[in-house]
């Protein structure tokens, strides 16, 4: 399955809603219910929130035995910072376009970088 961005920023963005709301984090249940609301099913849902996982971006207490069930407690210091250059609409649009005319997709190294640039450019 390839990463899917936009979902990575609902994920984020939803996280730290919930972690924020109810101070515990969120259960795998509610996030999945959630996210589908705006068109993901499960599979890919459990797919980037373990990218996002072992990504550093969030904390995460998994079940016994770790494939079932999950309860994300927030975003990471890392998490944060990424959610703040993506979420912006324009900035996030204006980034997703800039890769697609190289032909890139977004990677974290310099998806960040460009993300700060194109946040710089955006405050003047």
């Amino acid at each position: 399955m390839k990463r899917d961005m936009d979902l990575i920023r609902d994920l984020l963005e939803t996280i730290e809603v919930w972690s924020g709301e109810h101070h515990s984090g969120v259960g795998e249940g509610e996030l999945e219910q959630t996210i589908a609301q705006r068109g993901y099913t499960r599979g890919p849902v459990r797919y980037h929130v373990r990218l996002l996982e072992t990504g550093g971006l969030i904390d995460i207490v998994r079940a016994q035995p770790p494939d079932l069930r999950y309860w994300v407690l927030g975003l990471t210091w890392q998490g944060c910072e990424l959610l703040a250059l993506m979420r912006n609409d324009a900035v996030w649009n204006r980034a997703k376009a800039v890769l697609a005319e190289k032909g890139l997709e977004f990677a974290l190294a310099f998806g960040s970088e460009l993300l700060a640039g194109l946040v710089l450019q955006y405050i003047g």
